[in-house]
């Protein structure tokens, strides 16, 4: 296993680098210095997926995840079962309600700093399960069809042929580009140049604010 964490250059030239953090992760941690990075984190994983040179490719957009202890083995063993899986896992928000609605229950970071403090979760990870709800995307549970992925494994021709994520999403945090990826490494599509200005929103295209990109079935 190869761990690459692609960080952005701070504006201001402050380290983007915690002290001792490539110290912290087990294996051979790489860590990646973007200088003038795009708010958006699409040009960065793209740069990360480049670099890894692996067979399987496992990307999480978002660091306010936590991974359960057997993600990396689960998703292993599920790429096994097709020679063109799409693999993820359900998402959870920690507490007792998704944390678009979080704040209606009076639930904030202080309120899931004291939460986590209830449980030995760093020694038993599945420990987390207990005080957590799905996700927005995972409403529908375990075995129902999810809105987008947060920890998605892909064979890297796999991932190559779909073109990774569509830069073309420029937002902070990339909008809908998660959302994105994970329709057409369903549905087998890959970006490509339109007119038309269209961005892919679950199973429809609306128009939006900026970039010319949509979709086409792949080869």
């Amino acid at each position: 296993m190869r761990s690459l964490l692609d960080r952005a250059g701070n504006r201001d030239g402050t380290p983007s680098q915690p002290p001792g953090l490539a110290d912290s992760f087990g294996g051979q941690p790489t860590i990646v210095r973007i200088d003038d990075a795009s708010p958006s984190p699409a040009a960065a994983a793209n740069q990360g997926v480049r670099l890894t040179g692996g067979d399987l490719v496992g990307l999480t957009v978002d660091g306010a995840r936590l991974a359960s202890p057997g993600l990396l083995a689960g998703a292993i063993r599920a790429n096994g079962v097709s020679t063109r899986a799409v693999v993820t896992a359900p998402a959870w928000h920690l507490g007792s309600a998704p944390h678009m609605k979080a704040a209606e229950a009076g639930y904030d970071q202080t309120a899931e700093g004291q939460l986590l403090d209830t449980v030995a979760w760093r020694d038993d990870g599945y420990q987390l399960f207990a005080m957590s709800c799905f996700a927005g995307s995972s409403w529908r549970g375990i075995f129902g069809p999810m809105g987008e992925s947060s920890s998605l494994f892909l064979a890297s021709s796999i991932w190559h042929e779909l073109g990774g994520l569509d830069e073309a999403f420029d937002l902070p945090g990339g909008g809908l580009v998660n959302h994105d990826l994970y329709h057409r490494a369903w549905l087998g599509w890959r970006p490509r140049a339109s007119p038309s200005g269209a961005e892919l929103d679950g199973s429809r295209l609306r128009p939006r604010r900026t970039g010319t990109r949509a979709c086409r079935p792949g080869p």
